[in-house]
């Protein structure tokens, strides 16, 4: 019997999780603040929601950056300068809650057939 092709298998769940946790460790590096872009921190987290569109498939890439905004909007300090939670949504870091999902199933051409 073979497993329904709508059901993710356990190897899809992992690199979810995996690239999920690998976007909440980045986001513990500190942030970079540069004068002449008004204030707009630069971060890690955006390069593992981009290596997350481009290793993973576009639907698994969307819910690995889904799987961690939920966690931050539980309260898990896992954007730059250890914050979480709802309120991250509004500041500098709001961009990645509002872009983040694009990102993820944008993030570049697909290669996850050649891993």
């Amino acid at each position: 019997m073979t497993p329904q092709s709508s059901m993710a298998s356990h190897r899809d769940l992992v690199r979810i999780s995996l690239f999920a946790s690998m976007i909440a460790v980045l986001g513990l590096v500190p942030r970079l603040d540069l004068p002449f872009l008004a204030g707009v921190p630069i971060t890690l987290q955006t390069l593992g929601v981009m290596l997350a569109g481009l290793f993973l498939k576009p639907k698994q890439a969307a819910y690995a950056v889904l799987l961690f905004l939920f966690v931050v909007c539980l309260g898990a300090p896992f954007l730059s300068g250890g914050r979480g939670g709802a309120s991250g949504a509004g500041g500098p870091d709001g961009g990645l809650f509002r872009q983040a999902g694009g990102g993820g199933l944008g993030g570049g051409p697909d290669f996850s057939r050649s891993c």
